[in-house]
């Protein structure tokens, strides 16, 4: 967590936000949050300025390219700016952030759809494979239509795919 204080919206943070500042802790602590997140500030600098204007807001997974041990790399963050109130009605004195990155977890769902996506690659090639192989294959649905092409099948019927499309292939059936 973090939060902005005062005019300079300077940053003031815990241990565990540091660790998201790398490189730039503890040099940031105190400092102008904008200027330590320089590459970034024109995606920041309208959200702090609604958060300062009162206005509370979260972000879910948002991705910013950011600079660590001096390499650009994109990142993802979900946060909430949160307006810290003064004493005169409306007068925003700072903005509390709850703040999280999301990097791993977004890469860990990007390399699972991959990983399913080739998955269920090599199960069509092996099944392409075994009716190819076999020669007399088709396929139902969970409701016993026939869909799709159905070589074997038509080989050994002589029907049509229009003819034992759904329930035709019954026809076939002694």
């Amino acid at each position: 967590m973090f939060v902005l204080w005062g005019w300079r919206r300077q940053l003031l943070y815990n241990e565990a936000y540091g660790a998201i500042l790398g490189e730039r802790h503890p040099a940031a602590f105190g400092q102008p949050m904008l200027q330590v997140w320089a590459e970034i500030a024109d995606s920041l600098e309208p959200l702090v300025e609604r958060a300062y204007s009162g206005e509370s807001i979260y972000m879910d997974d948002i991705l910013l390219a950011i600079v660590r041990n001096g390499v650009p790399q994109e990142a993802h963050f979900s946060f909430s700016y949160t307006p810290i109130h003064g004493d005169k009605a409306g007068d925003v004195i700072g903005v509390f952030c709850a703040c999280a990155e999301t990097t791993g977890a977004f890469y860990r769902d990007v390399t699972a759809l991959a990983t399913a996506a080739t998955a269920l690659q090599h199960s069509n090639d092996r099944f392409g494979a075994a009716m190819q192989a076999v020669g007399v294959m088709w396929t139902n649905n969970s409701d016993g239509l026939m869909i799709g092409a159905q070589p074997g099948w038509a080989g050994l019927t002589g029907q049509s795919q229009a003819e034992y499309g759904g329930f035709g292939w019954a026809a076939a059936v002694h």
